[in-house]
């Protein structure tokens, strides 16, 4: 694989959970996923089906009892392929509320994270 950085080979790693922050997400690391790493320091790791990982991420976000954060919304807003607007209309909410939620200058509350929840089911 070569880097999109610098163009050079990248070698294969192995044995080191990846952080996958592409997903938008601070807490999610991939095991037995090939990762390549450059020496310039560019990482890249191969995903052969993105939108079938996103699908479990989303499936475990679902089924954590704790309420949903503010990354962990959007995430599950985009997965949902909804603009804010038409997820706060799903919800019977405000656009603003939903921004607040996203951005965490808000929590969630109770009522809506089940909501929420079940509207992406």
């Amino acid at each position: 694989m070569k880097c999109n950085e610098c163009g050079k080979e990248m070698k294969l790693v192995t044995g080191k959970p990846y952080h996958y922050t592409e997903s938008g997400l601070d807490n999610v690391y991939l095991a037995g996923f090939p990762v390549h790493k450059c020496a310039c320091g560019e990482t890249a790791v191969e995903v052969p089906n993105v939108e079938e990982l996103h699908t479990i991420i989303a499936g475990g976000l679902l089924r954590d009892p704790r309420l949903l954060v503010g990354k962990e919304i959007k995430f599950l807003r985009k997965q949902m392929k909804l603009k804010a607007v038409e997820l706060a209309n799903r919800l019977g909410i405000n656009t603003v509320t939903l921004s607040r939620w996203e951005n965490n200058t808000e929590s969630i509350g109770q009522a809506n994270d089940k909501l929420l929840k079940l509207v992406f089911v």
